[in-house]
């Protein structure tokens, strides 16, 4: 992860890390929890600052719901995600929602079982389950 952190930092010689991640998508799927695991992950293991907000609808399955994390290397004084980094879409509508946010070297993430309508490329190697290629890019 850490090469992966330090790729990510917002401008050039040493600047602050603020890295922005949006995991949305319905009820039920643990949207709210895997934010707080990655959260807390971020601040007990990589010893980074790191809030997680949450919007999630009145039902208790099935609504819309996201959860915003904000890691940063410094005090967190805006804990709002405007421009994600990240965009995990676990549903079609969590993907509709949010993927006119992500920056435009953003990293898109989601689930192909419930994402049919999508902007993204993917290989034959994703098709086969042997990897995913976003934008040129093999994760």
């Amino acid at each position: 992860m850490k090469d992966l952190v330090y790729s990510l930092r917002i401008g050039k010689g040493g600047s602050k890390l603020r890295l922005e991640i949006r995991i949305a998508g319905y009820g039920g799927q643990g949207i709210i929890r895997a934010g707080r695991i990655l959260a807390m992950t971020a601040s007990l293991y990589e010893g980074k600052y790191a809030v997680m907000t949450q919007s999630y609808g009145p039902e208790s399955r099935g609504g819309h719901c996201k959860s915003d994390v904000v890691i940063a290397d410094e005090e967190i004084d805006y804990p709002m995600v405007s421009n994600p980094d990240f965009l995990i879409a676990m549903s079609q509508e969590g993907y509709d929602l949010n993927i006119h946010l992500v920056k435009k070297e953003g990293v898109v993430i989601l689930d192909s079982t419930l994402v049919k309508r999508c902007l993204l490329y993917t290989s034959d190697a994703a098709d086969e389950g042997l990897g995913v290629d976003l934008g040129g890019r093999r994760i």
